[in-house]
């Protein structure tokens, strides 16, 4: 069987929970290596089949110090990423990100140089990053000193949002793009958009790594499957961490304005859950909104079930193809969102409404969302086309089967 390193990001997430049955289903995973976070958080996952992983701090001041890093900084891409970068508006925030990805990559590469020494003859490894970052940055600076190395079978990255898009980043600067392009053998953008984004902004992306679209899915192993029958309220449903760029301060105002019955129900919690809620106690009537906070990944669709929730809403400033409106297709809840990133690849006149990435007047949402009350057959055919567009495009099932599968035949 072939054997991989992954790089997840943080171990507990689950992005990274998903695919794992199917990491292991065609790969003996050498090791983990991930984000530090708190111990409690991972032993379950490591511990069903002692997964060894190793788990790299961000702020790991010892690491400054030593030989491998030195010699990182000085090295031919590293000196052209500064001389090309780091110059006027934030140039030392983009300095100390590139320093922030040296540090990561210094641990990442000793850490590999350990594993790939335990590696019978004539055995060879992947090496995978889920993120467009520093993982996939450390695996393809490590493919760029060890070129010759034969043990190195193949190297891949996922693209998503935040690790794709340079308008999520504060300093509007992701680092290291032409070395992962380089040296990766292939980058899975899990969205059409995603692909034709890094194209368009990168010159050099016409060579290099091989460019894929490679869907995300998600579950519904439950089977649930939303009933319909003629009602009075309209329930909708979001779901997000609460933070900036999720715009729940945009669900409120139009939740504010809607003259419908509507419930509104967020799940999801984040660093500006107190504030939102704060905001919507303001703005909307006692009664007519619930915060739900966290929920496990597994009891999302009960909630959607225990609510008989009626539309998922999306009105983040960004995205790939949000995880959680994958979700919502699987239960059969129609859509709401805006036109950007990779949105309009899930959303379209059959399975929702599409709003301008600018939002602008209401109208047209009040008009869509009416159509629950009255017209019952209308919603059902589009409540259809959703799930219907789930079972094609995004089902884990056969996602992960194809995209692990393809991998190790590769």
């Amino acid at each position: 069987m072939n054997k991989m390193i992954v790089l997840p990001g943080t171990i507990s997430s689950n992005f990274f929970t998903n695919e794992l049955p199917y990491i292991k289903k065609y790969f003996k995973i050498a090791a983990i290596i991930a984000y530090q976070e708190p111990a409690h958080k991972i032993m379950d996952i490591l511990s069903d089949d002692q997964l060894p992983a190793t788990l790299i701090k961000d702020k790991n001041i010892k690491v400054l110090f030593s030989r491998r890093f030195w010699k990182w900084l000085f090295c031919k891409d590293t000196i052209r990423e500064i001389r090309q970068n780091v110059h006027g508006k934030c140039w030392i925030k983009k300095l100390f990100y590139i320093l922030y990805y040296g540090c990561f990559c210094t641990q990442a590469c000793q850490a590999f140089d350990q594993i790939l020494g335990t590696l019978a003859e004539g055995e060879t490894i992947y090496l995978y990053s889920y993120w467009l970052s520093r993982p996939a940055y450390a695996i393809s600076y490590y493919r760029m000193t060890h070129m010759d190395d034969p043990r190195i079978r193949h190297i891949i990255s996922r693209a998503h949002g935040y690790d794709l898009y340079v308008e999520r980043n504060g300093v509007h600067y992701l680092p290291f793009r032409q070395t992962i392009n380089s040296y990766l053998d292939s980058i899975h953008f899990i969205s059409e958009d995603g692909r034709k984004y890094f194209q368009k902004n990168y010159p050099f992306s016409r060579e290099g790594a091989s460019k894929q679209v490679s869907r995300l899915g998600t579950y519904n192993k439950e089977g649930f499957y939303k009933k319909i029958y003629s009602k009075q309220k309209i329930c909708i449903i979001s779901c997000s961490a609460a933070r900036q760029v999720k715009r729940l301060d945009l669900m409120i105002d139009l939740f504010a304005q809607l003259k419908e019955d509507v419930h509104w129900i967020h799940i999801g919690d984040g660093e500006l859950l107190e504030e939102m809620k704060a905001y919507a106690a303001a703005k909307l009537p006692a009664g007519k909104f619930t915060f739900l906070g966290q929920v496990d990944n597994d009891k999302i669709l009960e909630q959607y079930e225990k609510y008989d929730a009626d539309f998922f809403l999306n009105l983040s400033d960004s995205e790939g193809i949000p995880v959680s409106m994958m979700e919502a297709m699987s239960y059969g809840l129609p859509c709401i969102g805006r036109n950007v990133g990779g949105m309009g690849e899930i959303i379209d006149e059959t399975t929702g409404l599409l709003l301008p990435s600018k939002l602008g007047e209401i109208t047209r949402i009040q008009q869509f969302i009416q159509m629950r009350l009255g017209d019952v057959a209308a919603y059902t055919e589009i409540s259809g086309n959703c799930r219907i567009k789930w079972e094609t495009k995004y089902n884990a099932l056969k996602n992960y089967e194809t995209f692990f599968g393809g991998l190790s035949n590769g």
